[in-house]
């Protein structure tokens, strides 16, 4: 026995320092997003460079004053490029599915684009006659579309607003290469009759359509003309490269188009603007900004520099120039996402679809949480009225790069898969780091001290209560009122002062750590095998507070110890209680909830052979303020060596 025993404290000593040399460095093979591989490293560093020198630039310039802008989410579900792949009952079960996440998690402004020549009937006509290969028995019409309380555009505009949300609407052009119905040939049959007649016939269909949108769906925001350049590739150019419309037309269209629906539409209240992207030459913000019946003006950032210029200062410059034309202008950055190609591929013209198939991969996640950031910073320093970041499916999945399944997909079918792989996720509103970054960003203007860092952002505490705001925010609490705590289930009366007692916890709360104990909601989940939230509102005891795993509402060597004690027979995986297991401990290939207790170092990634292992441990001891180690109910104190670990409250 005392051999045994010995054994047993070497073995824990053993651990103990092997915590000190890990230290508090999770275990990021399951916790963060992988490396970027080989052939990306260079590309890596040089956005990742880019992004932190425009992040100095612009918090030496702005005075970290927060305004009002707001921050968009784009329905990706509805791309508009989809055209008829919109009307199936599955394609609205995915919308509404899309907008019950976004009434989740707080999204109270919502995107969408709509694609010439989709609201155009000879455009239909075209397509009997000339079925597209995903459609070879076409029979459907604008009014399928819009014009009718049952019409696509018409159900979901209503959808949207019966939600209180806000609605904001670009109208572009249809990409052949992405659509369900390319409209190459009828932009080649529209090209045939010459430059003068098919752009006279081009301005009337826009315009009509203009008037369609704008009567019909009563848009907060209607974006009339963006990125010119983007749309004449789409049309297709005349013989010697001439396009079918010039700045000047595009200033023209979007000018008539203002003044139509001005004339059709009386007392309309949508707000009007035009833009460009910031790589497209500043001749079409010129152009805008000097048209009165434009109330704002927009821009659209992807590629942060090339040779063409500093596409990122453009943002800035250009905004000030708008604001010197006409100061009562509002301004927009209507689209923006980190465009992952190098300062050398952009000013080469690398395929954009190259481009978008590379956005799909896990490995970008930290650049484009730093993206968002940067978008944060622009809104604010530059007093946006909104902001779009474009790419909505990566707030809810990711593609592994490397996945032996993904071998051989084109970039429109990776972007495809992506989209499938976000389904569940979305119905769950389980969230990419890159997702709780954008949820975090949405209630931006919200600041109860007063530092010019939002709630959602600050890890400060301003009501003294032990939880920080950005924690009170998300957990439907206050962060300037010490007697309102995030709802909590071990106590009998009303928590977070809204009347009712121990109601559940908000949706899109899992990513945060509501009755803080160091573990967020969805953590507890796993760990203690639950179905909800529940166990993020009891901050202690063996049920409630997982840092407790033998039960006694304190935090101390036994609990250490229960990694290691008492042994086992060895069944390949070693002789202790639970160190070295997999979670799948009898073999039938799923995770025993036993083991899953234990898995205090868990990540969405874990499952059957996933190991307890050194990081589970060392969960206990090591790790930032706020971590279980030293949770916010310890003052974020090491939790193990204050108090003699024991729990504030009762178990």
């Amino acid at each position: 026995m005392l051999a045994v025993r010995c054994v047993r404290y070497v073995t824990l000593v053993a651990l103990v320092s092997a915590i000190a040399i890990v230290g508090a460095s999770p275990d990021a093979s399951r916790a963060d997003p992988p490396a970027p591989p080989a052939e990306f490293e260079g590309l890596y560093d040089e956005l990742s460079q880019n992004l932190t020198d425009l992040e100095t630039q612009l918090d030496a310039e702005w005075d970290g004053s927060v305004g009002t802008g707001r921050v968009a989410a784009g329905l990706s579900a509805a791309n508009g490029n989809k055209s008829v792949g919109l009307l199936s009952a599955t394609s609205w079960t995915r919308i509404i599915e899309m907008l019950d996440a976004f009434e989740v998690v707080g999204v109270e402004l919502v995107k969408i684009d709509l694609h010439y020549p989709v609201f155009t009937p000879a455009f239909h006509s075209y397509l009997a006659a000339n079925p597209p290969p995903a459609v070879p028995n076409y029979t459907y019409t604008v009014d399928n579309f819009i014009g009718y309380p049952n019409s696509l555009y018409n159900k979901l505009a209503a959808e949207i607003q019966s939600r209180g949300m806000g609605l904001w609407i670009e109208h572009s052009t249809l990409f052949n290469d992405w659509s369900t119905t390319p409209p190459g040939g009828y932009f080649a049959d529209m090209r045939s009759t010459g430059v003068a007649q098919a752009r006279a016939r081009y301005l009337q269909e826009r315009e009509d359509e203009m008037v369609l949108i704008a009567s019909e769906l009563s848009p907060d925001y209607y974006t009339l003309v963006d990125e010119p350049t983007t749309q004449n590739d789409n049309f297709g150019y005349f013989t010697g490269g001439i396009p079918i419309l010039t700045a000047d037309g595009w200033r023209d269209l979007a000018q008539d188009g203002a003044a139509d629906i001005a004339d059709a539409v009386p007392g309309y209240t949508s707000l009007l603007g035009a833009g460009s992207g910031t790589w497209e030459g500043r001749g079409y913000t010129e152009r805008f900004a000097a048209l009165p019946a434009l109330d704002y003006i927009d821009f659209h950032l992807y590629p942060l520099a090339s040779t063409g210029g500093d596409y990122a200062q453009n943002v800035l410059d250009w905004s000030d120039y708008v604001r010197a034309v006409d100061p009562a202008k509002k301004l927009t950055l209507g689209e923006a996402w980190l465009y992952k190609a190098s300062f050398a591929e952009v000013s080469n013209g690398l395929d954009h679809n190259i481009i978008f198939g590379r956005d799909t991969y896990s490995f970008w996640e930290p650049l484009d949480r730093q993206m968002l950031d940067v978008l944060f910073r622009i809104v604010h320093y530059k007093d946006f009225e909104a902001v779009m970041p474009y790419w909505t499916q990566y707030y809810f999945a990711y593609l592994t790069y490397g996945d032996p399944s993904l071998e051989g997909l084109s970039s429109i079918q990776l972007v495809a898969r992506v989209g499938q792989d976000a389904i569940p996720n979305i119905t769950s509103v389980t969230l990419t780091g890159t997702g709780q970054r954008f949820v975090e960003l949405l209630s931006a203007a919200n600041d109860a001290d007063g530092d010019g860092i939002p709630d959602s952002a600050d890890t400060s505490d301003t009501d003294g209560d032990s939880v920080a705001d950005f924690v009170e925010h998300f957990c439907a609490s206050a962060a300037n009122d010490g007697a309102r705590r995030p709802e909590r289930l071990d106590t009998p009366g009303d928590d977070d002062g809204d009347t009712i007692a121990n109601e559940p916890l908000p949706g899109g709360s899992a990513t945060f750590d509501c009755d803080g104990d160091g573990w967020t909601g969805a953590q507890e989940m796993s760990i203690f095998g639950a179905a909800g939230t529940a166990r993020d509102q009891d901050p202690c005891g063996n049920n409630g507070w997982a840092s407790d795993l033998t039960g006694n509402n304190i935090l101390n060597i036994a609990d250490i110890v229960s990694f290691l004690s008492p042994p086992r027979p060895d069944d390949g995986h070693g002789t202790f209680n639970k160190f070295n297991h997999p979670l799948d401990d009898d073999g039938d290939t799923v995770v025993d909830p036993l083991m899953a207790r234990w898995n205090l170092q868990n990540s969405p990634a874990d499952g059957p052979a996933t190991v307890i292992n050194i990081a589970d441990l060392n969960s206990l001891l090591t790790g930032a303020v706020g971590s279980p180690a030293r949770p916010p109910m310890f003052g974020g104190q090491q939790a193990f060596f204050t108090s003699g670990g024991t729990c504030p409250w009762p178990p």
